[in-house]
């Protein structure tokens, strides 16, 4: 269906054909996994899906007005439970990438590596690997239920049918309902952005990036209409500077998360030590890894990180100057008034 069409349909029957289109998308990603068993299920597969999930709750959002209560909660309640496990999947994803950078793959013997960098980097991607594998679990066993979703779909193509039969009543045009949102959440991007680019605040980035992600799914309809294509790819260029630094934020968390339990494990050693005078057993010849070792591991880690984060702010300062923000902003404006018109 061409974006001048979906633009002149009511607001209703439009949002409901986009939304019975992304139900079919995560409907064939879903199939991709569940051939795929329990196996490793790769990021190059996680990714498709879990973008495909966070659009499809973006637009029930998004099109909350017209799509009414043609979606159920409890259909809505399992669209969380997918998208919190695929997120958790997704940022394991993320971190072990990271962290496949500076140390051995998960499983190697860590004793004679060089650096404690390393030696923690192995050490925090067994642990990383084994909450991946929980969270894969958990998407599994919610996707095996696909009753929700299907509910969701017999509502739509049954209201859909309804729309084309009866032309008597006139509603708002989704060009409009579009519009408005555009408005709504180019706001919001303008003002996280003037926040996020000046200094790291992990709730302004995930606002902007929210609402980049909103801007990017409210265009993508609409693409062929004039003007947009070229909008949409400087969208995409904000976005993916955006994701950049957020991935610096997820590895930072695993990183302070691994050292509070290096904290405790320091305690318990010493503890132990202190009560029955025991020692880090040898093996090899060669100790291992003491929780001062990590310690210092994990310091060497966050350094290089700072570092990263540093890049990845500058970057997407860049970004959102070379997109000229101000008439970045008005363009997005701009096409509002014209969804208006």
């Amino acid at each position: 269906m061409t974006a001048q069409l979906l633009i002149e349909m009511p607001a209703e029957g439009a949002a409901r054909l986009i939304t019975l289109s992304l139900l079919e998308q995560l409907s064939q990603y879903a199939a991709t996994s569940a051939a795929n068993g329990d196996g490793p299920h790769p990021p190059q597969h996680v990714a498709p899906y879990r973008a495909a999930v966070r659009r499809l709750r973006a637009c029930l959002m998004l099109y909350a007005d017209a799509l009414g209560d043609s979606v159920p909660r409890k259909a809505r309640r399992r669209l969380r439970e997918l998208g919190d496990a695929a997120e958790r999947l997704h940022r394991a994803d993320v971190q072990l990438t990271w962290l496949a950078r500076r140390g051995p793959a998960p499983g190697t013997d860590t004793a004679g590596l060089p650096g404690d960098g390393a030696r923690a980097a192995i050490w925090l991607s067994d642990r990383i690997v084994r909450r991946r594998q929980r969270a894969l679990r958990a998407l599994l066993r919610t996707q095996r239920d696909v009753r929700p979703l299907r509910r969701i779909a017999k509502r739509l193509g049954v209201y859909t049918t309804a729309v084309r039969l009866d032309a008597e009543v006139m509603q708002q045009s989704f060009a409009r309902m579009t519009s408005d949102q555009l408005l709504i959440h180019t706001d919001a991007l303008g003002s996280a952005m003037r926040t996020t680019s000046a200094a790291i605040s992990r709730a302004e980035l995930r606002r902007a990036l929210q609402a980049v992600e909103h801007v990017a799914y409210l265009l993508e309809p609409l693409r062929t209409h004039a003007d947009v294509e070229a909008l949409s790819e400087r969208v995409t260029v904000v976005r993916a500077a955006l994701e950049r630094l957020h991935h610096t934020i997820i590895v930072g968390r695993a990183i302070v998360r691994g050292g509070r339990r290096v904290g405790a494990l320091h305690a318990a050693a010493a503890l132990q030590e202190a009560i029955w005078g025991l020692s880090p057993p040898v093996a090899n010849g060669r100790p291992p890894a003491t929780p001062a070792d990590l310690q210092r591991g994990l310091l060497v880690l966050a350094e290089s990180l700072h570092d990263e984060v540093a890049r990845s702010l500058e970057a997407l300062t860049a970004s959102w100057e070379q997109s000229g923000a101000d008439e970045f902003i008005e363009r997005l404006v701009s096409i509002a008034a014209q969804l208006q018109g």
